[in-house]
């Protein structure tokens, strides 16, 4: 029992500064995690473009190789 009194004793002992330093602490933690989310966000978001962005010049490569592939069975078959 002795030692339940003692943590009671030891609530009542805090300084009201030191809790209002607890609380700003963690007001900006709170919006240090807001932050990185917004930044996993992002960089999720950079990552999908980037994606999106080499698909298409695959797309656009392998449209010039077949158009070339296509070119230059024809030059082929007219000068026969």
């Amino acid at each position: 029992m002795n030692e339940q009194n003692d943590t009671k004793e030891f609530d009542r002992d805090v300084e009201p500064e030191s809790l209002a330093r607890a609380e700003g602490t963690e007001h900006r933690l709170r919006w240090a995690n807001v932050g990185s989310v917004l930044f996993a966000l992002l960089q999720s978001a950079c990552t999908a473009v980037l994606a999106i962005s080499g698909f298409r010049v695959l797309i656009g490569l392998s449209a010039l190789a077949a158009a070339s592939g296509i070119y230059a069975i024809r030059t082929q078959s007219v000068s026969r």
